[in-house]
């Protein structure tokens, strides 16, 4: 009966060893996903950044654009008002030539007139020496009383014809320049309005440009609106990718931290097994030493009699000194416990429990649906590594179903609905049934 409790004490040590080896080994694949998505997130974030650079870099460049034809259009706004300015002047030379080229135009006019006044008189002084012929003009010259009227007479007639002559010639003179100058005037008039053409043509050209100008600083106003929308749409993104990147960082610091642990734990359970083993051993040698030693008949009972109490009383202070002996005296209670438990479901050990919620502190994401592809719910959701998703886990008198990866297994983390329930929740240990 001993050496059967001792192989059942081993067995059950050995199954203990084995499951925080599987722990330990489970947690490493876990650690190793979260690994993954951080590399993959933090991979992500940078190229995020990198589309931000570009993006800033892009506004810059328009934004400089954007300046450049705002001081062009700045320019071609001054050649407009300087040119408007020259049109005003030439508007006001030509109307002044023209108002000169009307007066002009009337003294040609007059002086026409004059002329023809003046034509006309000589006209018929000629016409009138020639119809009465050199008689009359003898007859006025000898009708003088005196040689002194007489040449006075023929000087008067004389002054007379050279008094038309000049002033047919001063008119003549007059009109020539009077035409010259409306010739001159005409000409300046021409030219005036050629530079006037020339400066509303070059103003209705500024104007189109300007016009054009001021269209592409409107499309540039538009892309610089668009990727400034861009840009922040951007940094939201890199914003959330962040607290992914510190949720996923967390939560690889936890899962490196349980992978210690579980290693650590794994490495003390080997060495306490090796331990175990050699103690087993050692019994086992000394039952066995104590079986060959046993007496036969009256002698043994002789024996017996008169060594029970020495050796009840050495068995119960060997008892009481071997612990493996008091682990196999309450390995019955602890069987009894189980068996117990084995009709809520199959006993998986004694489990580390934790919370968490839907917010990206906890998931990287808010409201996100659990790796199984379902929403969370709370009391009934948890997150375990190494079962199946779908299992029912018998936890503190509440049954719960694993629909999330997270945590590896050995380690239940239980779904709320709120972080300060999570948190308040905390870190606990029970024992874990499979119900289902």
């Amino acid at each position: 009966m001993k050496l059967k409790g001792i192989k059942a004490y081993t067995g059950k040590f050995m199954a203990a060893v084995l499951t925080a080896a599987m722990t330990a080994s489970v947690a490493l694949p876990a650690y190793a996903d979260t690994q993954t998505d951080l590399k993959e997130a933090k991979e992500r974030q940078q190229q995020a950044e990198s589309s931000l650079d570009a993006k800033q870099d892009s506004i810059s460049s328009l934004q400089t654009e954007k300046g450049n034809l705002e001081s062009y259009l700045g320019d071609l706004n001054t050649q407009l008002n300087d040119l408007s300015n020259q049109l005003t002047e030439v508007s006001n030379q030509l109307s002044q030539k023209e108002t000169e080229i009307e007066q002009t135009r009337a003294a040609v006019e007059r002086a026409k007139l004059t002329e023809d006044r003046q034509y006309e008189q000589m006209k018929n002084r000629i016409q009138y020496m020639y119809e009465n012929g050199q008689d009359d003009l003898l007859v006025t010259v000898l009708s003088s009383k005196n040689v002194t009227e007489m040449l006075n007479r023929a000087t008067e007639y004389e002054e007379i014809t050279t008094y038309d002559r000049n002033q047919l010639h001063e008119y003549q003179e007059a009109k020539e320049a009077v035409i010259e100058q409306e010739a001159s005037l005409e000409k300046e008039e021409a030219s005036l309005k050629t530079l006037k053409a020339e400066r509303e043509q070059k103003r209705t050209e500024v104007r189109n440009v300007a016009a054009q100008t001021d269209q592409k600083i409107q499309a540039y106003t538009a892309n610089i609106s668009q990727e400034e929308l861009e840009a922040s749409s951007l940094q939201q993104k890199i914003k959330e990718q962040k607290e992914n990147v510190a949720a996923l960082q967390q939560k690889a610091d936890a899962e490196e931290k349980a992978r210690q642990e579980a290693a650590a734990k794994a490495a003390a359970v080997e060495k306490l097994a090796a331990q175990k083993a050699a103690e087993d051993k050692a019994a086992k040698e000394e039952a066995e030493k104590e079986q060959s030693q046993e007496p036969t008949g009256t002698e043994t009972e002789s024996k017996e009699e008169t060594k029970e109490t020495p050796v009840e009383t050495g068995a119960a202070k060997k008892a009481e000194a071997d612990p493996v002996r008091e682990q196999e005296e309450a390995e019955p209670e602890e069987q009894e416990k189980h068996d117990h438990a084995a009709s809520q479901g199959k006993f998986l050990g004694t489990f580390k429990l934790t919370a968490y919620c839907p917010c990206a502190i906890c998931c990287g994401r808010a409201n996100q649906p659990t790796a199984s592809g379902s929403m969370p719910v709370a009391g009934h959701t948890v997150a375990m590594a190494g079962v199946p998703f779908g299992t029912k886990l018998l936890i503190n008198g509440t049954v719960y179903t694993v629909e999330d990866l997270g945590t590896p297994y050995g380690h239940v983390d239980i779904f709320m609905n709120s972080h300060s329930q999570a948190l308040a929740f905390g870190l606990q240990y029970a024992d874990v049934y499979q119900v289902g």
